[in-house]
């Protein structure tokens, strides 16, 4: 049994996850909003500042999406995993939220060789820095390996808090939401 402040930090946390796994999708929102851009696929010179903007943009809203994945892989490593001991494992601070601190015991990681890709290529500028523009990202694949693993982690919280409203309601919505936006995506992928 959970105090009430320890509830409301649980719910807080879920909250802030939701809007986590929610940047997961900033690629594919950009692509869909910018797809039929004539500016964004044919842009008419390097000093078309317009183009230009939306390449900025559609680059950071990748990065974005990279980020974001890597970040909820890590989310989902347990604190006590070995692999967080290992020399060149994934360590937590204190100061990490991860599933783990909610109960949540198993191992959902779901990135592998992809991690150190986007830490090499994204998250640092490193002497492999220059391989990003021509990297081939599998982003729909990872991004639903992601989204299988975030479903189950809160599925599992809703079925350990069935009875707590607050907590409950919050991993039941960002787990909804989720699939929905994940749902549509697929759908729209599928028209192209």
């Amino acid at each position: 049994m959970h105090s009430q402040d320890e509830d409301s930090d649980l719910v807080a946390h879920l909250e802030y996850f939701s809007d986590r796994l929610l940047r997961v999708f900033s690629h594919f929102f950009f692509v869909i909003e910018f797809q039929n851009d004539k500016d964004f696929h044919h842009p008419s010179s390097i000093a078309d500042s317009r183009s230009l903007m939306l390449t900025v943009m559609g680059d950071a809203c990748l990065n974005e999406t990279l980020m974001a994945l890597r970040d909820l892989n890590d989310f989902l490593i347990p604190r006590e995993c070995p692999s967080r001991k290992n020399k060149g494992g994934v360590k937590a601070k204190d100061s990490d939220l991860l599933a783990s601190d909610f109960g949540y015991s198993e191992n959902k990681t779901f990135l592998s060789s992809e991690r150190t890709d986007i830490n090499q290529l994204i998250a640092h500028t490193t002497k492999r820095g220059p391989e990003v523009y021509t990297y081939q990202w599998d982003v729909w694949e990872l991004t639903s390996k992601c989204i299988a693993q975030c479903s189950s982690f809160l599925q599992w919280v809703e079925q350990r808090y069935p009875t707590n409203f607050l907590i409950f309601t919050a991993a039941f919505n960002c787990r909804i939401t989720t699939q929905k936006i994940y749902q549509a995506l697929d759908a729209q992928r599928q028209k192209r």
